[in-house]
Order: structure tokens, then C-alpha cells, then sequence
């Protein structure tokens, strides 16, 4: 049994491919490291279990097994289904994907699978793993996983395409609003479950959408690296697995890891 204070892994995964392409990327792992991997936590005796126990030990003190790790896909990679789904199946292993919900299809075209290319999953293929029982769905905003001079859209004003004008802070805040709320409802919508959590694209966020979240009942925000509010659910770190970690700096890294939720989000 897990006990209060004692460190919690959630693990962020991007991209997946063969060996031997998509080099010096980190955000793309190579499947058979990530075999290696999912190996590595069951024979030590790590305990995977879904981003909800998480959430609901932080909020109520419901119980986690020892060793407990999350796991999390972020921006919707079709690898996560074609390369990755199989991996878990085989060893019963629960996971979130935090998709951004605007850039998918119903159903893809038809394509021949190329390790070279970054395609996207279709939410047939998310339909099938949510029906397995492993499978949660997020959110990473609907359409606001893209940059404007290094700053995420989630925490930067645009330019108005129809003006030419920089939008207003009102509208700013309305427009990231909006987002977040569609980005909800079609998750909620499709899958009857609540959506919870948000994955900050490139790990950037604000006061704002703190405030945002709170407004739209999101009450679990991920990022990565450093956070900047280490005492609040809304801005958790994950342990970003990336390309040269291989199984040796897999396992260096949960050695290592040292979060643990802040006891004062608990209700009681």
C-alpha cells in the first residue's frame, strides 16, 4: 500500500516509431525501448494504475497501491494505437491519452502504416481502446497546441485575422475559454466520463487558465519540467520519457523521482 509522502510517477510519452528513424527527436521513443520499459515496471513491482486514482487519492484519499505510476500520451499520435495499444494489452496496463481534440478525424483515410510519418489517430480508433477499459481520455485543448514566438496559444493574444488588430484581454481570455470548454464537451460527449484534466501544451500555462479550469470544472492540470505551483493539482510535473532513456534512464529517472500530491487538495 502506498503511503502519504512517498513519491507518485506519471508518465508523459509523445510519439512512438521504429529504430532507426526519426533521430535525436525527443519526443519520439523508440517501441522497442518502450517494451523494454513497460517490462522494466512489472518485474520491479511498480503498479500501474489510471490517472483517476491519482486524482481521486489527491481529492479524497482513496487508497494507491505501493509504487504507483500513471501513464499519458499526449497530442494524439496514431503510434500511441498502432505501436504502443499492443504493448499494454499484453500486460493490462491502464493509460490516458490527452489528444488535441480539434486535429482529429472520424476515420482516417486508408494508409499504409510509414515510421517515418507522424500521423494522427481517428476517434474510431480511440473508440476501440476507451471499450477495452484500459483507455481514459483528457484533454490538451481543442485547437491551441501550436506557438507564437515560443509562447503557447493557450497563454498569448493573437492577432485578429479579420482586423489585423491584437485582441483584446477580454477576448483573449473568452477565446481560451471557449476552447477549453469544446475541447470538454466533445471528450465528455462522445465517452459519458468526466473530463478532468488538462495537459498544457509545450507545459505552459497561467494564473488565467488556473482560473479558467476552475470555471470549467477542470481540476488536474499536467505540464512539464518544472512547475510553477507545486503545492496545487492544477500544475502536476510528469516524468517526460524521451529517446535516449532506453530502460537504463528509465530506471534512473524512477529512482529518482521524488513528487507526491500536496495533502492540502484533499475534501473531505
Amino acid at each position: 500500500m502506498h503511503q502519504a509522502g512517498e513519491p507518485i510517477v506519471i508518465l508523459m510519452y509523445h510519439h512512438f516509431t521504429e529504430r532507426g528513424y526519426w533521430r535525436n527527436n525527443d519526443a519520439v521513443v523508440y517501441i522497442d525501448d518502450f517494451a523494454a520499459q513497460m517490462d522494466y515496471l512489472r518485474k520491479e513491482g511498480y503498479n500501474v494504475v489510471p490517472l483517476q486514482r491519482i486524482w481521486d487519492y489527491s481529492r479524497k484519499g482513496t487508497p494507491l497501491p505501493y509504487r504507483p505510476v500513471a501513464i499519458t500520451f499526449d497530442d494524439g499520435y496514431e503510434s500511441n494505437y498502432t505501436l504502443a495499444y499492443p504493448i499494454l494489452k499484453k500486460y493490462s496496463f491502464p493509460f490516458t491519452l490527452f489528444p488535441v481534440a480539434g486535429w482529429l478525424l472520424e476515420e482516417n483515410p486508408p494508409h499504409a502504416y510509414d515510421p517515418a510519418k507522424g500521423d494522427l489517430l481517428d476517434w474510431r480508433q480511440i473508440d476501440e481502446m476507451v471499450a477495452s477499459g484500459l483507455c481514459d481520455v483528457q484533454s490538451h485543448t481543442f485547437d491551441l497546441h501550436d506557438k507564437v514566438d515560443g509562447r503557447s496559444l493557450l497563454v498569448t493574444p493573437l492577432v485578429k485575422a479579420d482586423t489585423g488588430q491584437m485582441e483584446t484581454p477580454e477576448e483573449m481570455r473568452n477565446r481560451i475559454k471557449s476552447d477549453l470548454q469544446m475541447a470538454k464537451e466533445t471528450i465528455e460527449n462522445r465517452y459519458g466520463r468526466p473530463v478532468y484534466a488538462l495537459a498544457f501544451p509545450y507545459g505552459q500555462y497561467d494564473a488565467q487558465v488556473m482560473e479558467i479550469m476552475d470555471e470549467l470544472g477542470y481540476g488536474f492540470g499536467l505540464c512539464m519540467g518544472r512547475s510553477q505551483h507545486q503545492d496545487s493539482m492544477k500544475a502536476v510535473i510528469r516524468l517526460g520519457v524521451v529517446q535516449g532513456d532506453g530502460v537504463e534512464g528509465f530506471a534512473r529517472h524512477l529512482q529518482r523521482w521524488s513528487w507526491t500530491p500536496p495533502q492540502g487538495n484533499r475534501q473531505q
